[in-house]
């Protein structure tokens, strides 16, 4: 997989002053706070020993099918391939007929912005841990010119996927919670 995706996560924010900062340096709100729902998608039996799996994902104003890859622990080592589809059931059936066991149901809530037109920044909220702040570009000097002047200290983000803030804010390891078979707000997760 080519398809770098280069984000930092900033976790246990506060929401209203997050959003005052990213209107005081002329972000602008693409999508406010919606739910975003996702299947994912076991591929252990076709890649294995990799960290690698399938996802499918209800958005605000699309549906998307990738595959998701981490390597390792920095901003440089998730990889991803992601098309944009018409039917959120269809894209899994798929996945099904290919014979790829569904691992987890998830939703959170997310709301999106934009800094000139090349940084994204999500304000996400998932089931049972505290709303973090997703910054992605395609260089990360800006990923650090955005975080600086949301007064983030780089060094103290966090990179991969939310199985990792799970871990931190609730202590359940990493390899307990891609298990889950659904993380929702009605039941989540509970802390260790």
């Amino acid at each position: 997989m080519d398809n770098k995706e280069l984000e930092i996560k900033f976790l246990n924010i506060n929401i209203e002053q997050i959003r005052t900062k990213l209107i005081s340096i002329g972000a602008q709100l693409i999508t406010p706070e919606y739910i975003m729902k996702r299947k994912t998608f076991d591929f252990s039996k076709i890649s294995p020993n990799k960290n690698k799996w399938g996802r499918v994902r209800q958005e605000a104003d699309k549906t998307t099918m990738t595959v998701k890859e981490i390597t390792g622990d920095g901003i440089e080592d998730v990889f991803e391939t992601e098309i944009v589809v018409n039917d959120f059931d269809k894209a899994v059936k798929i996945f099904n007929e290919c014979g790829i066991k569904e691992k987890s149901y998830q939703e959170n809530k997310r709301e999106e912005w934009c800094y000139k037109d090349d940084v994204f920044i999500s304000i996400d909220t998932w089931p049972g841990i505290n709303t973090f702040i997703e910054i992605e570009s395609d260089e990360v000097d800006k990923i650090k010119e955005i975080s600086k002047k949301l007064n983030f200290e780089y060094d103290s983000g966090v990179f991969g996927s939310i199985d990792n803030i799970y871990e931190i804010e609730l202590g359940i390891p990493k390899k307990d919670i891609i298990l889950l078979p659904e993380i929702i707000f009605k039941k989540p997760p509970q802390k260790k």
